[in-house]
């Protein structure tokens, strides 16, 4: 059981294997339903090594969890950078357009999503959306929002042309 632990540990074997993967030699022509399920857990029972079994388990599932952890703690980890990513380049664009005297022009709708987006530069777009006056959901307020940045987009040009 010791040293199956160790090739579980390694990943070079797992508990739910068959056993007849592992020596297809000894296997009969017509072999009974139970052998051909049998798994390596199943064998560490009928030896009696179900205290190792459990402990195999016990290690799988703490192995199972912490992995688990780990991907979810990376993928927060990236979507809060995505996150304050977008929302630097939509300040930075509704900065712009404030800058080159553009808030006029906008509709109200746009000026309440930029000056909102500029109060909250932390808070995702549900959460932007939910804020305003008459509220949106995040993809009303990532169009309001793309939104800003094509106008910024337009000055910028317009400015490059003068």
């Amino acid at each position: 059981a010791h040293c199956i632990g160790g090739l579980i540990a390694e990943g070079k074997l797992a508990l739910s294997d068959r056993i007849i993967d592992y020596f297809p030699e000894y296997v009969p022509e017509d072999p009974h339903p139970y052998l051909t399920s049998m798994t390596i857990e199943d064998m560490l029972t009928i030896l009696g090594a179900t205290g190792s079994v459990i402990e195999l388990m016990n290690i799988k599932i703490l192995k199972d969890v912490r992995n688990k952890a780990n991907r979810i703690a990376n993928c927060d980890t990236a979507n809060i950078e995505r996150t304050l990513n977008a929302s630097r380049r939509q300040i930075e664009d509704i900065e712009y357009i404030m800058a080159n005297g553009g808030m006029d022009d906008l509709s109200e709708e746009l000026r309440d999503m930029a000056l909102l987006r500029l109060e909250n530069p932390d808070v995702s777009l549900s959460e932007l959306g939910e804020m305003l006056e008459k509220p949106v959901g995040r993809s009303g307020a990532n169009h309001r929002l793309r939104r800003l940045s094509e106008i910024a987009e337009r000055m910028r040009e317009e400015h490059a042309h003068h």
